[in-house]
């Protein structure tokens, strides 16, 4: 499946570029806020190295860009798993999570910017408030993470839980199973969600994840901007920005290579003025 239809935040491209590492911080790595949906998802990037923590916070009610007036009660990420047998995703402290709040995480399956549920859990033991979510169900949906790819992964306070058209996309039996996608609304993409929850800072433990290497999204090397799939001044705009502040990973274009000049330049422009394939 291609990856250079996914949204990656323009404030990724205009501010720094993410430090390679175990750790991801939203608001330093990412620009600022997770959205909400696969849209406007964060993207994990970096190195292709393992990641095994993303922090970040869910702010509550007010306008944020790309939000509306919705508030800021999920924070959605594209991440990629590299192990799936190994994968874990959770708030525990034991296993380098935290949460302020009562928090529950969701996994979805990506076709092109649809996210279709996966996996979902609210709680990893009774009476915890952390999630727990493993590389299968738990609840007799016999649902299980196939192959190494890029997925959504989801954090919200409850009782904010996805919906797609039909519905709640999970019935949780009890809050400690993993659940597969058996709500109502379980078999169409997520377009909504059942309101706010708790909020709060927030850090998410995780195995079998790896960063997605910077520049991996775009059609061709000035495809640098969302939306993807065209060229446009966005790209422009971005790759001058990242120019002037001497980013190698998107804008050393052409020999010698391992610093900037005017050659780069002029190969951005004959990749902008070839168009995307």
């Amino acid at each position: 499946m291609s990856i250079r239809r996914y949204s990656l935040a323009i404030a990724l491209a205009l501010g720094a570029s993410a430090a390679a590492g175990p750790d991801w911080d939203e608001g330093e790595g990412g620009g600022g806020d997770a959205g909400s949906f696969p849209g406007s998802a964060q993207v994990v990037t970096g190195t292709g190295g393992g990641v095994l923590v993303i922090s970040g916070r869910l702010g509550g009610p007010g306008a944020l860009p790309g939000r509306g007036i919705g508030g800021d009660f999920q924070d959605m990420y594209l991440i990629r798993i590299d192990d799936p047998e190994a994968f874990r995703a959770t708030t525990l402290m034991e296993f380098d999570g935290f949460a302020e709040f009562d928090a529950q995480m969701f996994l979805f399956q990506p076709d092109g910017l649809l996210g279709f549920a996966l996996l979902a859990n609210q709680d990893a033991t009774v009476g915890t408030t952390d999630p727990l979510l493993l590389p299968f169900s738990t609840d007799g949906t016999d649902v299980s993470i196939q192959e190494p790819g890029l997925y959504f992964l989801a954090i919200t306070g409850r009782p904010s839980s996805p919906l797609s058209i039909a519905g709640p996309m999970f019935n949780f039996a009890s809050p400690t199973e993993v659940s597969g996608p058996d709500g109502n609304g379980g078999f169409d993409p997520i377009s909504d969600w059942s309101g706010p929850g708790e909020t709060g800072e927030y850090k998410i433990g995780l195995r079998g994840v790896v960063s997605i290497p910077i520049g991996e999204l775009g059609c061709d090397p000035a495809d640098i901007a969302p939306p993807f799939g065209l060229h446009d001044m966005t790209d422009v705009l971005v790759y001058l920005s990242q120019f002037g502040m001497g980013v190698l990973d998107l804008t050393d274009l052409a020999p010698p290579f391992g610093s900037l000049d005017f050659s780069d330049v002029i190969a951005f422009l004959l990749e902008y003025a070839d168009g995307c394939p």
